[in-house]
């Protein structure tokens, strides 16, 4: 069985998961179109300016808008009409307490269930509840659907969607399987087959795993800092057991954020809940990430002592590396907190828009010039960890603390250095 490349491909959902599913595959050569039911999400694709910035996606969309495999439409119930395969590939957003809302999915569902075709391959990727794709199935009255448990990441989407490190496909029917395996061999030569439950399941399992690697990594820093061990290097050299892996959440960090681990966990929970199940240990994941949530506060605190009069430095707002999302981010939460105290913050970040600086008012002055605004500042606390904050020359920066929580530098770099400079993980300045 093999796809036609001229078969049509409508994905719906152009946040972040799906227009970088829409770019990839018009990439390959197929003919795609993109769909949001939020029209102005459509509108500012059209003038190139996408809702999450993510490296070569800008790029890869105008190579292909150009090339005639790629177009974006705000007629939702038109494009299902003659579309051979529809995505449902929207970024669920998640309230305040990590709950999801389905409410974007089946609003689209709705307006296009009329028009899709019997034969049409439905693939879901949205990251759902458990038990959600069967409902969808009942709506649509189509027995070729199939969920995807997607495994992209903010900064590496386009690398992970055309290799991806979790190649499974939950499918009922076999002709769905096989269509949906032959579609997608361009990036993955054998896709494991499960069932459509068991496969969202795996995708709660994945990030809740990943959500008890942060948790634990955290505690174990900790109890690091109270006896004065040295958790990044217990982290790094965890890794070199090979039952644990190099790629392995092992360096005592920050609580997960960001909604996408917390939402599984939360999902879980509710599982768990509605069957009564005991899951003590998931709760515990949970708990241990919320109290986690006031660590950095405390601990910038405590290093400033009195905080009369002080001024800080942030280096990287962002969510993470090679995006510009604020949502969910530690730094914004940090400058709330710090200005609600009196702390005067300064701030740099190399991927902020000037519409994203003014949207932040306790930032007194926003430069790239770190050597000169650290001048007047009393501590620099590094969050994002931009390559960019690599090139400082800390020789030529007014002598204060220095905090660094994803770890960027090496200790050693400040030995000769009159500063105090803190990690996570441990409880000692740096020796000078």
């Amino acid at each position: 069985m093999f796809v036609q490349q001229d078969n049509k491909i409508t994905v719906y959902g152009l946040w972040h998961q799906g227009i970088v599913a829409a770019a990839c595959l018009a990439n390959k050569g197929y003919k795609v179109v993109g769909c949001d039911i939020d029209h102005k999400i459509v509108d500012h694709i059209n003038i190139n300016k996408l809702q999450v910035e993510e490296p070569g996606l800008s790029e890869l969309i105008k190579k292909n808008l150009k090339k005639g495999n790629l177009k974006f439409s705000k007629d939702l119930s038109k494009e299902a009409i003659d579309s051979d395969y529809i995505f449902i590939s929207y970024d669920t957003p998640v309230s305040d307490q990590d709950e999801v809302s389905l409410d974007i999915i089946f609003d689209t569902i709705n307006v296009i269930k009329n028009n899709i075709k019997k034969d049409t391959i439905i693939i879901v990727t949205s990251q759902l509840p458990a038990g959600t794709t069967y409902i969808i199935q009942k709506i649509i009255d189509n027995q070729n659907i199939v969920y995807i448990p997607e495994n992209l990441q903010l900064g590496n989407a386009i690398y992970r969607f055309e290799n991806p490190p979790l190649p499974v496909i939950g499918a009922e029917k076999d002709y769905a399987f096989q269509k949906v395996n032959n579609l997608l061999k361009p990036f993955a030569k054998s896709w494991e087959r499960t069932n459509i439950i068991t496969a969202e399941m795996l995708k709660h399992a994945l990030n809740t795993f990943l959500s008890m690697s942060i948790v634990l990594a955290n505690e174990i820093g900790d109890l690091c800092e109270a006896i004065g061990a040295d958790g990044r290097d217990v982290g790094k050299f965890l890794k070199l057991e090979n039952r644990i892996g190099r790629n392995a959440l092992t360096r005592p960090g920050l609580a997960f954020a960001g909604g996408t681990l917390a939402r599984d966990v939360v999902a879980l929970l509710k599982i768990a809940n509605k069957n009564f199940v005991k899951t003590k240990f998931i709760k515990s994941i949970w708990d241990s990430n919320n109290d986690r949530k006031s660590y950095l506060n405390n601990r910038v605190l405590k290093l400033l002592g009195n905080i009369k009069n002080k001024k800080a430095l942030i280096l990287g707002l962002t969510y993470k590396v090679d995006t510009n999302t604020l949502r969910r981010s530690a730094s914004i939460e940090l400058i709330k907190n710090l200005s609600d105290k009196g702390v005067e913050i300064y701030a740099y970040d190399p991927a902020l828009t000037d519409e994203q600086i003014l949207s932040l008012p306790e930032i007194i002055n926003f430069d790239k010039e770190i050597h000169k605004i650290s001048e007047k500042t009393d501590i620099i606390i590094i969050m994002t960890p931009w390559p960019v904050f690599k090139n400082i020359d800390f020789s030529e920066i007014k002598k204060q603390i220095i905090f660094d929580t994803p770890s960027m530098f090496d200790k050693s770099k400040f030995q000769n250095l009159d500063f105090d400079y803190y990690t996570i993980g441990t409880n000692f300045k740096s020796e000078n």
